[in-house]
């Protein structure tokens, strides 16, 4: 927006320097403790953090590397085909925006699916919708989850979960002590009482990711949870995903191997 800066698009000294002026105000800094209530990308911090390197980085003749790239986060919209070759085996994945405007599409791609791999962020719990502010993200996430995972289209597909954003989650759950709070029938029938960080052995979270899968699964019809494969990834990281990517294809094509009689597992 036009301001004391003008309409400025590209970044130089004098942008630099006003962003991290105002990341280093204190009310700034008090809204942003409060940023579950509003939308702001999860890598808003990290790139500030690297703009003191201007122009070193960020400058003109900056390139950005490969894990700049990945923190540049972008909202899938659309429908986005790509065929990929994983250890000699060709997989087409068919990736689709999860907002609320895009989900009218979906339906005309679910036939022939032989594996359905559904993102879930961890670290959203306790943050909502980018399109309705009343709206929690880990409920909508589990809604969805439940809808669509149980459909007839997937009856023979695998299931994969995956449970995205742990570094991040990581951070806000049991660094910050965000508590986990969801109210839904998981809970209220007793069958999952939300954890807490202070129980926790380490870093790793095992019991609130534990909980996170037991929520997922609880929502599946029982003839489904034999298919499904749960994930806990660090989209950051590559070695993590390289590591899941590879037993997600191994999923897949156990799946179709069982499907085609091939096997019996």
């Amino acid at each position: 927006q036009k301001g004391i800066l003008g309409n400025k698009v590209e970044m130089d000294q004098e942008l630099a320097d006003a962003i991290l002026l105002f990341r280093k105000d204190a009310v700034v800094n008090e809204i942003i403790q409060q940023r579950s209530k509003f939308q702001l990308i999860d890598s808003w911090d990290e790139f500030v953090i690297r703009l003191e390197k201007f122009p070193a980085w960020g400058g003109p003749s900056w390139m950005p590397d490969v894990e700049d790239i990945l923190l540049a986060r972008v909202r899938t919209t659309g429908v986005v085909d790509q065929v990929f070759q994983i250890k000699g085996t060709e997989f087409r994945i068919i990736d689709v925006g999860g907002q609320r405007s895009e989900r009218r599409k979906w339906m005309t791609l679910f036939g022939g699916v032989t594996g359905l791999i559904f993102v879930a962020a961890l670290s959203e719990y306790n943050q909502v919708l980018f399109e309705h502010s009343g709206t929690n993200r880990l409920v909508e996430s589990v809604e969805l989850w439940k809808k669509y995972a149980n459909k007839s289209d997937f009856q023979d597909s695998a299931i994969l979960l995956f449970l995205n954003k742990f570094d991040l989650f990581q951070k806000k759950y049991f660094h910050d002590h965000v508590p986990i709070a969801y109210d839904g029938d998981f809970v209220k029938e007793k069958k999952g009482s939300i954890p807490k960080y202070e129980d926790e052995e380490n870093e790793m979270c095992e019991k609130a990711t534990q909980w996170f899968t037991n929520l997922y699964k609880f929502q599946l019809e029982k003839t489904r949870t034999r298919m499904l494969y749960v994930h806990v990834t660090t989209a950051l990281d590559p070695s993590n995903m390289e590591t899941v990517i590879n037993a997600t294809a191994s999923h897949i094509l156990q799946q179709n191997m069982k499907k085609s009689g091939l096997v019996s597992f």
